[in-house]
């Protein structure tokens, strides 16, 4: 590059685009770079960048040095990605970590007489985005509940890993971008519900989409052909869409009904029968028992 204006102009438009640019002949000495490229290698070289030095040899020192804040293992990689570019004339690109937890995204391009372009742009923030949306997700996947998310249009975006893997089980593959209807279509499919003769699916899910739609929040009981009893519970977020949540309660619906029955069973017997707690306190009695106590003037 003998015209130094055009250089100039070319560094300074990198600089404004917010990216890095060095330009190194095909000995790997830098023969230019702006100011944003020569920031990030002062930060990550612990040395001022000049023209004319080494790509090697830079990086060898810093390997070298006890404050350094790259591994060997990186520089290698580094190393690797230019010499795979220069070698096969490709633009190869990667991300690094470097100090204090930055990123950066690092291309390097190879022209056909040896010289290497390289660019460099911080990607800190969205690798802190991707990070938190990832340790979002894990979070969404550790819920003992089934967990969906459907965007306004109804288009399922996200499902947790619960609701997918017992979905599957029962005939139902749930995948990101169905529509809620096909969902009710495939649950029905798979013959997981308890219908009259008379049942019209068409109908049901008409009326179910009709629902979400002036929903706010709302919870309901879901009772599936095996036996087992859901709480659905349906939340319309800011955005428009719905949050979906699927908790098992058939445990507890099976307690609840044993505790029926035995009541049911005390209160059939002819004499009277008290239970109390480990703490003395009566927990149940049976009719007999309230008549018996009613008669004598006892509450």
């Amino acid at each position: 590059m003998t015209d130094t204006g055009a250089l100039q102009a070319m560094l300074d438009a990198f600089d404004n685009a917010k990216q890095g640019l060095g330009i190194w002949d095909e000995n790997d000495n830098l023969l230019g770079f702006n100011k944003l490229y020569g920031d990030v290698l002062e930060k990550n070289l612990l040395i001022k960048p000049s023209l004319g030095i080494n790509f090697k040899k830079v990086w060898d020192d810093v390997a070298n040095m006890p404050e350094s804040i790259h591994s060997k293992e990186n520089i290698e990689k580094r190393f690797s990605l230019r010499e795979k570019a220069r070698k096969e004339k490709l633009s190869l690109e990667d991300e690094f970590e470097a100090d204090g937890g930055e990123w950066y995204n690092i291309r390097e391009t190879a022209s056909n007489n040896g010289h290497m372009i390289t660019v460099v742009v911080d990607v800190t923030e969205r690798k802190k985005r991707d990070m938190m949306q990832s340790r979002l997700s894990n979070a969404i996947d550790s819920i003992p509940s089934h967990v969906m998310f459907w965007d306004q249009n109804e288009k399922l975006v996200r499902v947790n890993s619960l609701a997918r893997e017992q979905n599957k089980l029962e005939g139902v593959e749930l995948l990101e971008g169905m529509s809620y209807q096909e969902f009710l279509e495939a649950q029905f499919k798979a013959d997981l519900y308890n219908t009259p003769d008379d049942f019209s699916v068409s109908a049901f899910i008409e009326k179910r989409i009709q629902e979400r739609q002036g929903l706010t929040s709302k919870s309901s009981k879901i009772k599936y052909k095996n036996g087992k009893t859901f709480i659905r519970t349906e939340n319309k977020l800011p955005d428009g869409g719905i949050l979906t949540l699927l908790n098992d309660i058939s445990e507890l619906e099976k307690k609840e009904e044993n505790e029926k029955l035995l009541s049911k069973s005390l209160d059939n017997m002819s004499y009277g029968v008290q239970v109390w707690d480990k703490d003395q306190r009566l927990v149940n009695f049976n009719a007999a028992l309230k008549r018996k106590n009613r008669s004598l003037g006892i509450k």
